[in-house]
């Protein structure tokens, strides 16, 4: 039976009010089971998904709000900067663009831009920021600084970003780096850190 299917019968039950309390929490695991599922197949070349476009601003929106920061905003998508990533992202070539090719897009003086690089048959897009955010513990509060590498990390929580886009590419060859056959994504956010 698939997710949605199981959703409908869950929300139907709880809606006729057999334990209810109950019944919600079970609907709401398997709708936080289902986004965290979002996974990409390997026939799927180049570009996200509406879903997993949604599973990327989740994601950082959630991680956003843990930190409790007062002038924090919200994250949404921004096309202009999907397309810009996108056409990086089809280069196949595991480096940030320059700044100067994130200059004025998306309405955004410059854009800021995190990659991370997979390979294998699937594609997670919670476990990329997850990934960028674990460079958390590599961030000096006190001294703004970085005992290591945390600039992935810092992107995902500069709290003047207000849009992200993404994109991704199935590729053979991943230039710049060791990996065949991966996938390579690139998000870039307005106004970049």
């Amino acid at each position: 039976m698939t997710a949605f299917k199981i959703l409908f019968f869950l929300l139907v039950i709880c809606l006729c009010g057999f334990n209810t309390s109950n019944c919600l929490d079970a609907v709401k695991s398997l709708i936080l089971t289902h986004r965290d599922m979002v996974k990409r197949a390997v026939t799927d070349k180049s570009g996200f998904t509406t879903e997993e476009a949604t599973g990327i601003v989740d994601r950082h929106n959630e991680l956003r709000t843990s930190e409790q920061s007062s002038d924090m905003l919200n994250i949404t998508w921004n096309s202009a900067l999907e397309t810009n990533a996108q056409t990086h992202a089809a280069k196949c070539n595991f480096t940030h663009s320059t700044g100067e090719f994130r200059s004025n897009v998306g309405g955004f003086s410059y854009a800021g831009e995190n990659i991370y690089a997979s390979s294998g048959t699937s594609l997670n897009v919670t476990i990329i920021v997850d990934y960028w955010y674990s460079e958390k513990s590599d961030y000096n509060y006190d001294t703004n600084t970085c005992t290591k590498v945390c600039g992935h990390y810092t992107q995902v929580v500069w709290a003047n970003s207000t849009a992200i886009g993404c994109g991704v590419q199935f590729c053979p060859v991943l230039d710049s780096s060791s990996m065949n056959n991966s996938y390579f994504v690139v998000c870039q956010y307005g106004p970049g850190y």
